[in-house]
């Protein structure tokens, strides 16, 4: 069970992290690095 649980665990972070990726992508893509930056 615990097995399962880390495998799942691992597989929502790989997840989240690559919807992440393409959502910060997609803001620099349309948004000038600038404000983006200055947000941060």
């Amino acid at each position: 069970m615990l097995g399962a649980e880390v495998t799942r665990q691992r597989v929502r972070a790989e997840l989240v992290g690559a919807c992440l990726t393409i959502l910060l992508g997609v803001v620099r893509s349309r948004r000038p690095v600038v404000s983006f930056s200055s947000a941060a």
